[in-house]
Order: C-alpha cells, then structure tokens, then sequence
C-alpha cells in the first residue's frame, strides 16, 4: 500500500480547495458575462428600436405636412384626395421606405410601392414566418 507522506497529503490538502474554488469562480464569472452581454444586447436592440420608431413618427409627420395643403376640410373633393394620394404614393424613406394608408376596415388607400394593391383588403395578408402585417 502505498501511503502519502505527511507534506504530500497537506500539499494535496491545499490544492484541492484551491482549485476547487478556482472552477467556481470561472463558472461565475462565464455566467455572469454571458448574462451582461445579454443584458447589452437587449439594452442596444431597445435603443434601436426606440429610433426606429422616433424615425416612423418623423415620417408620419412629413407626410401630413406634405399633404396639409390638398387637404384642406373635413370633406375634400375627390380630386383633393387624390392629389393628396398621388404625393404620399411619391414619398420615398431610403432604398425600400414608403407610405402606405388602410382604412379602419383593412381596405388600402394608398400603397406607395404597389399601387395594385389599392382598393384591396388586406387584412388577412402575413408574412413568410405567418405574422399578420395589419392589425384585424
């Protein structure tokens, strides 16, 4: 049998703990990294977001600037509204930016990309993954 000498076995009795401890503090210190991080990504994704929209609410106002004046009483002629159709159709935000208007009920006003699709109901139109683009 073979036995440890005394300094052997206090040797052994000090590294074990030691290293012990060293796994732990790496497998907290990988966690909590991991955990920042995502915490970041989440914090920067909101900020992007947040511009996102702060950007849509710009456009928005462009818009109704741009159109404020064929629009200029609660009943607009119908040559009004189209003239005002014609420039929010013309508007352009970036290389695939554009306006779009629906109704309350899902019909398409205006669709600045795809004029075919006005006068169409859309509601039931989603995405590739199946999100809904409008809201029912």
């Amino acid at each position: 049998m073979n036995t440890l000498k005394l300094k052997s076995k206090l040797l052994l009795m000090a590294l074990v703990p030691m290293l012990m401890i060293t796994v732990a503090l790496l497998l907290l210190v990988n966690f909590q990294m991991r955990a920042a991080g995502t915490a970041e990504v989440e914090r920067i994704r909101e900020s992007m977001m947040d511009a996102k929209r702060e950007a849509l609410l710009h456009h928005v106002e462009i818009a109704i600037t741009a159109v404020k004046p064929y629009v200029t009483n609660l009943n607009p002629s119908a040559e009004q509204l189209e003239a005002a159709k014609s420039v929010l159709r013309s508007m352009r935000f970036g290389p695939d930016g554009y306006m779009f208007i629906f109704d309350q009920r899902g019909n398409t006003l205006v669709h600045g990309m795809s004029p075919q699709l006005e006068g169409r109901n859309l509601n039931d139109l989603t995405d590739p993954e199946g999100f809904f683009l409008s809201e029912n």
